[in-house]
């Protein structure tokens, strides 16, 4: 198993937020974490990426953190930066050189529609747009699993489409293991596993 928690339980000021929760991936498996807001999957998602230590249970990773990408709701840019250079930036941190890094994230920017944003700064991106160049900055790192929080939460439902197909085709061709977390049941459907959070 890529990343595998067994009884997770996480508390917060005596408030049980995820109450043993048990959550599996194998290398090339996609999922969804399926529930309202405040059920817990933003929690989980940072327990399953090592950014949060669980109250109590357990969490495996055949991976270390070089090989975990965790895209939250916010995208978190860095407004100087254009939409190529912030999908770059992760590559270039890792020594990649910058012609070959700006090259990977051009295509993939194109994968989620972004072809005509290139160059445009944050500030004049929506929030959709915004989230679409953090999905792809994330995905040209190549990481072995994928986190993402409501990674369609601010697209309309056709671009959600898109992006989920995005996602899904990317990480299968790479081998990488994917993890959302969505309220929507309708994008839940297209993974291959799910776990409903808190109450339906």
């Amino acid at each position: 198993m890529i990343v595998k928690a067994e009884g997770v339980t996480v508390t917060f000021g005596g408030r049980t937020v995820l109450d043993e929760v048990d959550v599996a991936l194998d290398a090339g498996e996609t999922g969804a974490l399926v529930g309202r807001s405040g059920s817990g999957k933003t929690t989980l998602l940072l327990v399953l990426a090592g950014l949060l230590p669980p109250t109590s249970g357990t969490v495996h990773r055949e991976v270390g953190p070089e090989d975990v990408a965790y895209v939250p709701q916010a995208a978190s840019l860095l407004p100087e930066l254009t939409a190529l250079q912030n999908a770059s930036l992760g590559l270039r941190v890792r020594g990649v050189a910058p012609a070959e890094a700006e090259r990977i994230a051009a295509e993939l920017l194109h994968a989620v529609g972004l072809d005509a944003a290139v160059d445009a700064l944050p500030e004049e991106l929506s929030r959709g747009m915004q989230q679409r160049v953090a999905l792809a900055r994330a995905l040209a790192t190549r990481p072995r699993l994928l986190l993402a929080d409501e990674p369609t939460g601010t697209l309309d439902r056709e671009t959600g489409r898109v992006v989920v197909d995005v996602l899904r085709e990317t990480c299968v061709a790479l081998g990488t293991s994917l993890l959302v977390a969505t309220h929507d049941s309708e994008v839940a459907a297209a993974f291959d596993h799910r776990w409903e959070l808190g109450a339906a």
